[in-house]
């Protein structure tokens, strides 16, 4: 990861933006953001913010099946308030308080991928 914010920042990119999936009452995929991002010895050199990727899990995640074309859902990206709720306070705790991430006008940015999805 130090040398993808080297060349990012090197190229004027200094924001960097993680997809974040919440799948069965637990978040997925952070390992890159956490393990990578969060831990590189350059992390300072720029911002990070999560778009939350509520998007239906399909065949086409699965490699096994994603020859079958027949709409199966693995996981569904619809939740609750309750659950929202949970994944707000989660992300606020984990991840909106760090210096990295990023903030206009001092309020962190969260974006959602499909904000109809109920």
């Amino acid at each position: 990861m130090n040398m993808e914010i080297n060349e990012a920042t090197k190229h004027g990119v200094n924001v960097f933006i993680f997809d974040w999936y919440w799948y069965d009452g637990r978040p997925f995929m952070e390992t890159t953001l956490n393990n990578g991002f969060l831990k590189a010895d350059n992390k300072d050199k720029m911002k990070f913010y999560l778009m939350w990727a509520n998007h239906d899990v399909v065949n086409t995640w699965d490699t096994r099946l994603n020859k079958v074309e027949d709409g199966n859902v693995i996981w569904t990206g619809k939740i609750s308030r309750n659950e929202f709720e949970k994944i707000c306070k989660r992300n606020i705790d984990k991840y909106f308080k760090l210096p990295q991430y990023y903030k206009i006008d001092g309020k962190p940015v969260f974006m959602i991928y499909d904000v109809p999805q109920p």
